[in-house]
């Protein structure tokens, strides 16, 4: 056995014994030796040296630690690991193969660590989320954004950091047991279809050989946290007002007479009745550029549903609704959007906000005892009283804008039935006409049950 005395006499500074060597062995045969070569001046290097059967093999070790200053292994330290090198060697020969292994395993645990630290957040996937849908134009995703946020987030800011791959399907649960116990309801059940929407884009995004390459945020969620969260269905419970046609009237003509709600919020009111009650989201999102008053059309790009997909809708214009646009002219037309937000409609680039109908609508009751229809009431009453009129189900899906399923309609049918949704929207405006100004010697004829 050689001595550190011995190494270091063999490191001479004129390099007159560079490229020499001197070996240890390791144990009986087939244990395999330590050997130590003389390098460039001060420097020495130690390698196991065995036999595969084949031919020598010499794995290096380490560099000799000749000083304190220097970097490397004590004689101590390389016999310990050329010992676990002959221990390799002993049991499966292969010692170079082995190292291999380990070194391509140690590089694939590095490799999985910088993925994980790179790996998008909880905040991230609702991010990625709610940028899809506007791209998409989905005119829901401001309200999902913000609904995340007061619901998710705000309460637990450290779940929003969390990476999303280890969100857990009880994290979730307490979010939405929270808002349980708080009293929120209806809401509940949004937030969790949000969510679970959420982590099905994260899951589908990544998987996506369309878009993995150019997407810089990996998730790598392989399963949905909140798919085996139960919706809870006594929280929604399908609204049955309709409102009658004598509130009708009343509210066409009393609801710009309520202190706090101005010109364009009623207006508004009165042009989703007279469009045959148009989603309200839509009708708030549609610009003036797609309004076309001289063929008296609007265009609404829906949205709604499954999928990006953009079904554009033309709406036919009655009276009743050309009335309405020609009164806010004057008003928003300088601004981006009809139903303008903002003072009397000051704003130049935003909309009515939705959620600002409701309290209009709640001062109206609040002035008008005995009232308790409210915003969402207005499609279900107008699609009521259609059918009432003997309006068939097929044309008010159509002013509606419904999907039809059948495999016709789905791939063969492209017709606009324009002309068919004008003559529906010329006889809805008789008829709503005839509601808000009623006349003693004209009554509307309804179909019979």
């Amino acid at each position: 056995m050689f001595t550190d005395k011995e190494l270091k006499a063999f490191l001479k500074p004129d390099n007159s014994n560079k490229g020499k060597q001197v070996t240890e062995p390791l144990g009986g045969r087939g244990s395999g030796s330590l050997v130590f070569k003389v390098r460039s001046g001060p420097k020495g290097e130690f390698y196991f040296k065995y036999n595969d059967g084949a031919s020598r093999k010499l794995v290096k070790v380490g560099n000799y630690k000749s000083s304190k200053t220097m970097a490397g292994l004590s004689l101590v330290e390389a016999r310990g690991k050329a010992q676990e090198l002959s221990k390799v060697y002993r049991e499966v020969k292969d010692v170079k193969g082995v190292l291999d292994d380990q070194a391509q395993a140690q590089e694939e645990a590095k490799r999985q660590r910088e993925i994980k630290k790179a790996l998008g957040t909880f905040e991230q996937l609702v991010q990625s989320y709610v940028g899809q849908m506007r791209a998409a134009g989905k005119p829901s995703a401001r309200e999902v954004e913000r609904s995340i946020d007061r619901s998710v987030f705000k309460p637990y800011p450290k779940l929003k950091m969390k990476k999303a791959k280890d969100v857990t399907t009880q994290e979730i649960k307490g979010v939405l047991a929270r808002m349980i116990e708080n009293g929120i309801t209806t809401q509940t059940n949004r937030v969790r279809s949000y969510l679970l929407a959420a982590f099905n884009h994260g899951m589908k995004q990544e998987n996506n050989p369309r878009i993995y390459l150019d997407e810089a945020t990996r998730f790598s969620i392989s399963f949905n946290p909140v798919a085996p969260i139960p919706r809870q269905t006594d929280f929604e419970k399908a609204g049955d007002t309709v409102i009658s046609e004598s509130e009708i009237k009343d509210l066409w003509h009393n609801l710009q007479k309520t202190v706090g709600v101005g010109l364009v919020m009623s207006l508004f009111i009165r042009f989703a009745l007279a469009v045959g009650g148009q989603r309200i989201q839509q009708i708030l999102s549609t610009p003036w550029e797609r309004f076309d008053l001289e063929a008296r059309t609007m265009e609404i790009l829906d949205s709604k549903g499954k999928g990006s997909q953009v079904r554009p809708h033309v709406v036919p214009l009655n009276d009743l609704a050309m009335a309405v646009l020609i009164e806010l002219k004057p008003i928003t037309g300088a601004s981006v959007y009809p139903f303008a937000g903002g003072s009397c409609g000051s704003s130049k680039n935003s909309a009515i906000r939705a959620d600002s109908i409701p309290l209009a609508l709640s001062r109206y009751r609040d002035d008008h005892k005995g009232v308790g229809f409210k915003a969402g009431d207005i499609r279900r009453t107008c699609k009521t009283i259609m059918a009432r009129h003997g309006i068939r189900k097929e044309l008010r899906d159509r002013i509606h804008n419904h999907s039809l399923n059948d495999i016709a309609t789905k791939h063969y049918d492209r017709h606009d039935y324009l002309e068919e949704k004008r003559a529906v929207m010329a006889q809805w405006n008789d008829i709503l006409k005839l509601i808000i100004e009623p006349k003693d010697n004209v009554t509307l004829l309804k179909k019979q049950a």
